[in-house]
């Protein structure tokens, strides 16, 4: 009897176990199903939200074009009423210069007659086949796709806008009512973004039943006539059904489908275009967009069931182990392992975890700083602004206001030069040249600069250079200063006052053909915690501390210098004592210039200043002792004087020819170096025009020197004073060229410029300089107005690099190709916002002879056009 029990009790046990599997499995299966469907409906949602957004975009592009076109024919109108024609050919002058006015090559501009006649800006004339759209009684503004024929091409639809004339032009027994613009379809589809998604999407236009007006007919998915009727027989998955699509199709409401046509799914979505009261439908194959989350979803579905076949299995475990207790430890055994193994995972998520808070923190962190950093700038930029506004008749303000605007300006430049240093770095388009240079000119001029930031800090700046055997070198000397002053800048900023800054430089190795250079920066700064360290060259990566306070900036310095010294072929390394000081060491290799050393052995007196008549100017006795002393031991004759006010009458008082040169302090008491240096070029003499006035100050900062040019100061030399670069400064001086450019006045430039705002802006610039100037508007307009102009017509031209129909360097390459005696003459200067190194290597590729980066300033563009004589 106990064992029947017992038998009993265990085939209730068996039938209760499989009876708890059944129902987990029958649990799990419908939480998977739902879970399944609410994660599919959310992927469609998510995509039908990026479908309806990518286009309301088009929408908005394809709506700004048609209203563009329509103030444009509005401005062709008045221009027609203000010609109006007297016969035909007038007529087609007219409709030509409003072809030239709105300068674009896919729209055209027409004239209809009242007999039904069109004639074409390129002076075609033909039959118009919708005489209903010109009827009596039509619509003024009335919008329409159709063939015309027009650009030379057939079989081609245009979107064409016309409205009727104010009044009529009237010439012989022609009346002309109404004016339009034909816009090339093919241009104006090419702004569907969709259709740039596959190849296998489609595009219609419709009116308001359905029907067709126009369709990207490469892959026509419906061939029917009624596109709105035809979308009724598909079978629509998700979204709604047909009674849905058609509520939003007349409601004007932007939503997306997913329906079968065939045996392929496709997304579809209809959109109203306002300006021209059509509607556009679009097919998107659904497998275009999303795929990856597709993939995800089957993948986690995947996963689900895995871990559905986990939970059964274990669940069998434990009915087995409750049925039979001899499985009691087995049990144990695998949920002690099941549980080490998760705890390994779990601490794998967390390392993973962990670094991805780090780099998004670090993000983070760059953009609480950037945005700071860049608006700081901007907002100063419209304070300054609408004060100058606000006070338009106070001059003195108004300059007030616009050297803050210049200075925020050159501020904010520098923050997004950060950026997009780094950004064309890592796409691998920043490029690293291998030209002539001396390592010693790089290495002072570079610790000059940082001199120059000394003045107002407590610091002392050691230089320590080896005996440079092979100072002249092939290289980047670009790079290595931003990388060098980049360096020395970090230790001026965290480095205490009181402190030591040393900046080494010799020569690690050399072989015959080549030379290592090791760079030593050493200070006795805040340096870094030892944590820090591997991620000193990490993008974004700072490190904030108390005693750095003041000091921020992007986080990119570091990696932008790392990214340039691997560039070069070079190391760098970093030792770091926190509270103690940093010490950055960098070596790189340069092939050695022979010609360059033997075209200097073979030059001995290039620097020779003997002779040279100096004028030195500088209220620090010592400074002019120290001057007048190494100018004296190149045989130079030195006259000096102790302020702005006394060089001013000392130059003014003596003939010309007194001096050859003039070194003038640019901070000093009774009159400032400015002052002096713009009295000095406004007294009328000519010779005082043309002579050398070179600035030295302990600022070195990009302000001072704008300053110093726009006061007439031809150079800019910071303080302390090298002798090699003051040397070859004035040497660069020596000799006078008589025929040396000193103003624009009278000089015939053909300026090249395709943007409206800054073609007027340089045109004014260039006359308020009496400069006679003939304006392009593309390459190509560029090239035909050389050819068409007289042998050494034009002085020089003025070229952008980035245009329409024609840029600015394939231009340059046409007019260098021309046959006339001028053509490789004619000096070609490129203009650009562009600062890179490769564009300007470019510019020079193609036939230009200098590169000038806007703002266009006309100091830079004199010398320019100096050099280019030389």
């Amino acid at each position: 009897m106990r064992k029947i029990n017992n038998k009993s009790r265990n085939l209730f046990g068996y039938v209760m176990g499989i009876a708890l599997i059944f129902f987990f499995i029958v649990v799990i299966t419908t939480f998977g199903f739902l879970f399944y469907r609410k994660l599919k409906s959310t992927t469609f949602k998510e995509k039908q939200e990026h479908l309806i957004d990518i286009n309301d975009k088009s929408m908005l592009v394809v709506d700004e074009l048609v209203n563009a076109a329509w103030d444009r024919l509005y401005t062709c109108e008045i221009l027609m009423q203000r010609s109006k024609p007297q016969n035909e050919k007038e007529l087609y002058e007219v409709l030509g210069s409003m072809f030239g006015y709105i300068n674009l090559s896919d729209i055209m501009t027409i004239a209809i007659d009242d007999a039904g006649n069109y004639y074409t800006s390129n002076g075609e004339k033909s039959h118009f086949n919708e005489p209903s759209m010109i009827a009596e009684g039509a619509p003024v503004r009335q919008s329409t796709i159709m063939n015309l024929s027009l650009y030379g091409r057939q079989d081609e639809d245009s979107l064409l806008l016309i409205e009727r004339l104010d009044e009529a032009i009237v010439y012989d027994d022609v009346r002309i009512n109404y004016l339009g613009l034909a816009v090339d379809m093919k241009a104006l589809s090419d702004t569907f973004t969709i259709n740039d998604l596959h190849d296998d999407s489609a595009m219609y236009v419709v009116d308001e039943e359905g029907m067709k007006i126009y369709g990207n007919y490469d892959v026509n998915l419906i061939p029917e006539d009624n596109v709105l009727q035809a979308i009724g027989s598909l079978s629509f998955r998700q979204g709604g059904d047909y009674d849905d699509f058609l509520q939003d199709f007349y409601l004007e409401k932007n939503n997306a489908y997913e329906v079968m046509i065939g045996k392929k799914s496709y997304y579809t979505f209809v959109s109203h275009i306002d300006s021209a009261d059509w509607y556009i439908i679009m097919f998107v194959p659904t497998d275009l967009l999303g795929n990856n989350i597709e993939i995800i979803l089957k993948n986690t579905l995947t996963y689900f069931l895995m871990v559905s076949v986990l939970i059964i299995l274990i669940c069998a475990i434990v009915v087995a182990m409750i049925i039979t207790e001899r499985n009691s430890r087995l049990f144990a055994i695998r949920e002690h392992e099941a549980r080490q193994e998760l705890e390994e995972v779990n601490d794998k998520l967390e390392v993973a975890t962990q670094a991805a808070i780090s780099a998004n923190n670090a993000k983070s962190e760059f953009l609480t700083h950037m945005s700071h950093d860049i608006r700081t700038p901007i907002n100063g930029i419209m304070c300054m602004t609408d004060i100058a506004l606000k006070h338009p008749e106070d001059s003195r303000r108004m300059t007030y206001c616009l050297g803050k605007i210049s200075e925020s300006s050159q501020h904010l430049l520098s923050l997004v030069n950060d950026v997009l240093d780094l950004s064309r770095i890592e796409s691998g388009k920043m490029v690293v040249v291998s030209d002539p240079m001396n390592m010693r000119e790089v290495c002072a001029y570079s610790a000059s600069i940082i001199s120059g930031q000394l003045n107002m800090r407590d610091l002392e700046f050691i230089t320590e250079f080896g005996d440079f055997k092979h100072s002249d070198v092939l290289g980047d000397a670009l790079h290595l200063r931003q990388v060098l002053i980049n360096i020395l800048g970090n230790s001026i900023k965290f480095t205490p006052d009181g402190g030591r800054i040393i900046f080494r430089v010799h020569e690690k190795s050399c072989t015959d053909d080549a030379v290592v250079y090791r760079f030593e920066v050493e200070d006795t700064g805040i340096g870094m915690k030892k944590e820090f360290l591997p991620h000193v060259f990490e993008s974004f990566a700072q490190e904030y501390d108390a005693t750095c306070t003041g000091y921020t900036g992007t986080g990119l310095g570091m990696a932008i210098t790392k990214k340039f010294v691997d560039m070069m072929n070079g190391t760098i390394s970093v030792e770091s004592e926190y509270q103690v000081g940093t010490r950055i060491v960098i070596e790189i290799p340069y092939e050695i210039d022979k010609e360059e050393r033997k075209s200097r052995a073979l030059d001995p007196g290039e620097i020779s200043l003997e002779g040279m008549k100096v004028l030195v100017v500088d209220d620090n006795e010592l400074n002019l002792e120290i001057a007048t002393l190494e100018l004296e031991e190149e045989n130079a004759v030195v006259t000096t004087a102790t302020n702005g006010k006394l060089a001013v009458e000392e130059v003014l008082g003596k003939p010309p020819g007194t001096f050859d040169i003039i070194l003038m302090d640019i901070m000093m008491p009774v009159m400032d170096g400015l002052t002096a240096t713009r009295k000095i070029r406004e007294s009328g003499r000519e010779d005082l025009k043309a002579i050398p006035i070179i600035a030295f100050s302990a600022n070195a900062y990009y302000n001072d020197i704008k300053r110093a040019e726009e006061a007439g100061m031809n150079a800019f030399l910071p303080k302390p004073i090298q002798p090699d670069i003051v040397k070859s400064t004035l040497s660069s001086f020596r000799k006078k060229d008589t025929d040396k450019i000193a103003s624009l006045e009278n000089m015939r430039v053909l300026l090249v410029e395709d943007n409206e705002i800054n073609a007027i802006v340089e045109r004014d610039y260039l006359e308020d300089e009496k400069a006679i100037v003939t304006l392009a508007v593309n390459g190509r307009d560029a090239v035909d107005k050389f050819e068409e102009s007289s042998i050494g017509y034009f002085d020089f031209i003025l070229m952008d690099v980035k245009m329409p129909v024609m840029d600015g360097m394939e231009a340059a390459g046409q007019i260098r190709a021309l046959d006339r005696n001028d053509a490789g003459l004619v000096p070609i200067l490129a203009m650009t916002a562009d600062t890179y190194r490769d564009e300007e290597e470019k510019s020079r590729q193609s036939g230009m002879d200098a590169y000038l980066v806007k703002p266009l300033d006309v100091g830079q563009l004199i010398a320019e056009l100096n050099k280019i004589k030389q």
